[in-house]
């Protein structure tokens, strides 16, 4: 949890809540910006093939 908003700031996030898939260098490799059901089926695909695809 990011409740100092230092994370937000880094990153440009401006809106909440806001999800990001960052890689072990820092950089965003996705992101939604609202209410996203990230336990959904389309997901958790979308999350594994961006793991999978680290490109």
């Amino acid at each position: 949890m990011d409740t100092k908003g230092d994370v937000a700031q880094q990153y440009g996030a401006r809106g909440t809540p806001a999800h990001f898939l960052i890689d072990k260098e820092g950089n965003i490799k996705g992101g939604a910006i609202g209410y996203k059901n990230l336990n959904s089926r389309a997901s958790k695909n979308l999350i594994q093939y961006i793991i999978d695809n680290p490109s």
